[in-house]
């Protein structure tokens, strides 16, 4: 297979991934971002909702091509359970 070829079938492959978060009606299109790297999915941002998470790496999964998926995304209330302890943290410490 030429670089060329190689090239417009990755381009594909990371279009298509774009292609099925932007239908995913459950995730928020501005806030997942995904980047693809010789077939390797990293899905970053920030959603709501576990499920949000888990579908997005699921829309993922299912394009042709995709050899695997690095899920970076972040669920907000796991977030902010995290700022929260690292609030109280600090508290703890002044103390």
């Amino acid at each position: 297979m030429s670089t060329t070829m190689e090239q417009g079938v990755l381009g594909d492959v990371a279009g298509e991934v774009l292609n099925s978060l932007y239908w995913d009606l459950a995730l928020p299109r501005d806030r997942v971002h995904a980047q693809c790297e010789k077939g390797w999915v990293t899905l970053t941002g920030e959603v709501e909702r576990a499920y949000q998470r888990s579908s997005a790496e699921a829309d993922v999964l299912r394009v042709c091509g995709v050899v695997g998926v690095t899920n970076a995304i972040i669920v907000a209330a796991t977030a902010a359970i995290a700022d929260q302890s690292r609030k109280a943290g600090l508290r703890a410490g002044a103390a």
